[in-house]
């Protein structure tokens, strides 16, 4: 099963798998980001031309461009996302995470994955708090050094004015990047006073992962922290 996005609307389609697997038999969505072991609820499907983060079902979800569920969708989505969680904690150990931490985000939908994940489980895990996204200006410092070559040079030139042009304070947005330069860019840092991790398996939730930078970053950091595993969760991780 897939969907189609036709008019501004998004609905289910039996026949077809594209734009976004829904087949609960082709679920969850198992991907490594680095040596991280993550689990997406769905699989998007790369579609021709595209490069971007930009996806229909997103938009819909989180009110954006316009985009709404036809009759019927958005429930039969929720009940798949049931049936591929409860497979994805069938696939894991029982002690695979102490606690959730969620990736710094203006959007809901990482706390609905992890509100989920802890209904099906059966028991409320711990929240922790440990990063922030960096600003603007820290990560015009961090990559003001780097030397690159080619299109990856060109896309930093183009990054540092963008950054170097921002309101102060601003928050750095990796989704607004192109790809090719995310993996030079440390998206997070510790906040002053961080939670305790020491130990601790920790699972680690964000609405879509792509590029996998934000999620790497965010792994090291609570590897830093004292963390004895880290495991990704999203709605939807890298196309295919």
């Amino acid at each position: 099963m897939g969907i189609d996005a036709n008019n501004k609307t998004i609905t289910l389609n039996h026949t077809h798998n594209k734009r976004v697997i829904t087949d609960v038999r082709r679920l969850p969505h198992r991907f490594l980001i680095g040596n991280i072991v993550c689990y997406g609820l769905f699989q998007r499907v790369k579609k021709k031309g595209n490069d971007g983060d930009g996806n229909p079902l997103i938009y819909a979800l989180k009110n954006l461009n316009g985009w709404s569920f036809g009759g019927g969708t958005k429930i039969a989505l929720w009940q798949i996302s049931q049936t591929v969680m409860r497979q994805i904690l069938a696939k894991q150990p029982a002690d695979v995470a102490d606690v959730i931490l969620y990736l710094p985000s203006s959007s809901a939908l990482p706390h609905y994955i992890g509100g989920l994940y802890n209904r099906t489980l059966g028991k409320a895990l711990v929240s922790k708090s440990v990063m922030r996204k960096k600003t603007t200006q820290e990560v015009s410092r961090q990559i003001s050094g780097l030397v690159l070559v080619g299109k990856q040079q060109d896309a930093h030139s183009r990054l540092l004015d963008d950054l170097e042009n921002s309101l102060p304070n601003t928050e750095y947005q990796m989704k607004l990047r192109p790809h090719i330069i995310r993996k030079y860019v440390d998206s997070f840092t510790v906040i002053d006073n961080p939670d305790d991790l020491v130990g601790l398996n920790v699972l680690l939730i964000d609405d879509i992962v792509s590029s996998g930078s934000s999620l790497r970053c965010a792994a090291e950091i609570c590897m830093k922290l004292g963390a004895n595993t880290v495991t990704g969760l999203c709605l939807m991780g890298p196309t295919t």
